[in-house]
């Protein structure tokens, strides 16, 4: 007599169950570890663009004539100054989520995005204290997460004017 062995209907529901709930653990690990490499990623990303960020600001500070602004003391959202040679105003500030150098109050160039917050208070006649935020993009309901913050003081050659 020559019988077939095969599955039963209820072995290959259950085996396909099983794969089943396999295969959407494993894609909700690929899923959760791609959103951790996403954010690690990002969070890297923003640090290196607020550390360049910062050395343009002081690069531009360091050859300064004159900073106008900020006050002694007053924390300010804005940094006014002077270059040497050079009649022209700039201005560094913070508009929406843009940091920007103006010239003359007209763009002259986008410094950095993502911007939460930044400010300038000048400590002493000769140093400068820089706060620096830095966001994520925001989601559907508008929420951004601050990803990396500095205060930076540094001296400022032309900050006694």
């Amino acid at each position: 007599m020559n019988k077939k062995r095969a599955f039963s209907l209820v072995e290959i529901l259950v085996s396909t169950i099983v794969m089943t709930m396999m295969m959407v653990a494993v894609i909700a690990y690929i899923q959760y570890g791609a959103k951790i490499w996403e954010r690690g990623h990002n969070s890297i990303s923003i640090e290196n663009y607020k550390r360049m960020s910062i050395e343009l600001i002081k690069k531009e500070l360091m050859r300064t004539d004159q900073i106008k602004r900020p006050e002694i003391a007053l924390p300010s959202t804005d940094l006014a100054y002077t270059l040497p040679g050079d009649t022209s105003k700039y201005r560094i500030t913070a508009s929406r989520t843009t940091l920007i150098r103006t010239k003359n109050n007209l763009l002259d160039m986008h410094i950095a995005r993502n911007v939460a917050s930044f400010s300038a208070t000048r400590i002493s006649t000769w140093s400068v204290e820089i706060n620096l935020q830095f966001a994520t993009e925001p989601d559907e309901d508008g929420n951004a997460e601050i990803i990396s913050s500095d205060k930076v003081v540094f001296m400022a050659p032309g900050a006694g004017g």
